[in-house]
């Protein structure tokens, strides 16, 4: 699997913990929030986590801009302080899930794993919908 971390703080304890977290899903590949959409494009991603507390980029919009691009790929969205503006925000924007910071490993990769297994059951959902 290929996931894509994006944050402006790669050397912060919780980018640490939760690459930790995540190894067992997979590569695991870190971009700064301005440079995500550029660099996202023609590369097949099967998660996108947003740490929306590193950094002054519009999250919204970001994940918006992710999703355009890649509509498959679960787009989660995690901050020190949610917000429902925010929240409701980010949905709309097409992300799979806005959650708090945590350092609790289990609660992060529990997040992410659910995040992927919603999307494959939407994916298999949307194939198989197709009466042709």
């Amino acid at each position: 699997m290929n996931l894509i971390f994006i944050s402006d703080e790669p050397a912060s304890s919780w980018f640490h913990t939760a690459s930790e977290a995540l190894l067992s899903l997979g590569k695991l590949r870190f971009l700064p929030a301005i440079e995500a959409p550029r660099k996202i494009f023609g590369q097949k991603c099967d998660l996108f986590i947003i740490d929306a507390s590193t950094t002054k980029e519009d999250i919204a919009m970001l994940v918006g801009q992710l999703h355009c691009a890649q509509q498959e790929t679960p787009i989660i969205v995690v901050t020190t302080s949610p917000t429902w503006r925010r929240a409701r925000a980010v949905f709309l924007a097409g992300a799979a899930d806005y959650i708090p910071r945590t350092f609790d490993k289990d609660k992060i990769l529990s997040s992410c794993q659910e995040a992927l297994t919603r999307s494959q059951r939407f994916s298999s959902k949307s194939a198989g919908s197709d009466d042709g």
